[in-house]
This record gives C-alpha cells, sequence and structure tokens, in this order.
C-alpha cells in the first residue's frame, strides 16, 4: 500500500524532552493502535503469514532524512530506512505496560505518520507463486477486517512491487512456457496475481533478493 494512502492514517507527535539526544515521544501502545497493529497481531497467524505490517515515519522537517530518525522502546533500537519504514518489534507487554518510545529528534520536530503492508518475502531468491502472491488476497481480507462496516471505502491492493537495489531479472516457470521479466528504470518488477498461476502455483526464480515487496 502507497504512504500515500496509508489507510488514511496521519498524524502529528510531539512530546516532552527528557535528555539532549533522546526524548520520550509517545507510548507504545499509542503508536500500535494509531497504525491498526493491534488489528493486525489479533488476526489469526496463518491470516497474516504472507504479510507484514510497518509503520511508517516521514519528518515534517524536510532538512531531516527518513534515515537519521530513530525510536528506542525499553533499550530496543528500531531504526528507520530511508523510505521511512521502521525497523519494528511488536511486543504485547510494551503495551500493556504503557512503555515509552523515545526518539532521537529535538523537541518541536514532528513525524507524520502512517502504515504500509509488505508481502512477507520467503527466503533465497526461489519460492512458488502462491507463496509469494498469495499476499494480495491476505492483504485484502486484513484491510476489510480491520475497516469492518467502512471496509467499501478502504484501499484494494492489487500488485506486489518487487524493489532490488540493483538491476534484477525474475523467471517464472510455468506450464505454458517461462515468462521472464526485468526490473524497470526505478529498480521495480510490478506483479498482478494471475489465478491460472495461483492455481499452478510454479516456481519463481530472482537473479537478485528484493530489498521489499510493497503491496500497492
Amino acid at each position: 500500500m502507497k504512504k500515500t494512502l496509508l489507510l488514511s492514517t496521519l498524524v502529528l507527535l510531539s512530546t516532552q524532552v527528557i535528555a539532549a539526544e533522546n526524548r520520550e515521544w509517545i507510548s507504545y501502545k499509542k503508536l500500535v493502535e494509531t497504525v491498526y497493529l493491534d488489528k493486525f497481531y489479533a488476526a489469526p497467524a496463518a491470516a497474516r503469514d504472507k504479510v507484514l505490517v510497518v509503520p511508517v515515519v516521514h519528518p515534517v522537517n524536510k532538512a531531516i532524512k527518513e534515515s537519521d530518525v530513530v525510536f528506542t522502546v525499553d533499550k530496543q533500537v528500531m531504526a528507520v530506512n530511508k523510505s521511512g519504514q521502521m525497523d519494528f518489534v511488536f511486543n504485547p507487554q510494551w503495551v500493556a505496560d504503557g512503555t515509552m518510545i523515545y526518539i532521537n529528534q529535538p523537541k518541536g520536530e514532528k513525524m507524520g505518520m502512517g502504515m504500509e503492508m509488505l508481502a512477507r518475502l520467503p527466503d533465497g531468491t526461489q519460492w512458488n507463486y502462491a507463496t509469494l502472491m498469495g499476499s494480495v488476497k491476505q492483504a485484502n481480507e486484513l484491510i476489510k477486517t480491520a475497516a469492518g462496516a467502512l471496509s467499501l471505502f478502504a484501499p484494494k491492493i492489487k500488485v506486489v512491487t518487487l524493489k532490488f537495489a540493483k538491476p534484477a531479472q525474475l523467471t517464472i516457470q510455468g506450464k505454458a512456457g517461462v515468462l521472464k521479466l526485468a526490473s524497470d528504470a526505478k529498480g521495480e518488477i510490478v506483479l498482478k496475481p494471475e489465478e491460472g498461476l495461483m492455481q499452478e502455483n510454479p516456481l519463481m526464480v530472482l537473479s537478485e533478493r528484493p530489498t521489499v515487496a510493497s503491496l500497492d
């Protein structure tokens, strides 16, 4: 899901300084509830085994890079990559205890915050088609569950976008022949689930391991 959608979640958050370089931000519980992680982890494990949900933050101050932001919870570091995705750790005890999240940015620096759904990448560079592409159906079912009566207005996931650090090729070895795809100028391969391939479940072989698989 693109960060511009983020299930219509955008909040600006800041809190009081307790140290020059490490201050309280918000409670871990509030983060989890704001980006619907409570609903995601409430789903049975089998209903979310192909999908990841991660918080995404973007500094309002454009002079601050996303990767400059670091969060700490109970000595556990949750770094942020250049796309704003947080290296999130889920801990129900932190929710129950009201544990605080600390941020390495000074008072007054605000963060736009939302969430992003990702396909869970299997290990290695070879896996069966449905293992990856089944994430699209699963993500839409999770969105429907989370949105409830408003699910008709919720965004619908349609494709998996594989993103690579360098040019890459993907081969799908189907019964009807071999399909070969190459990453585009942005270093991406966009895949829309095909029912025939979902049933056949052929092997997918990649020349490079993707850095991430976005659900868009």
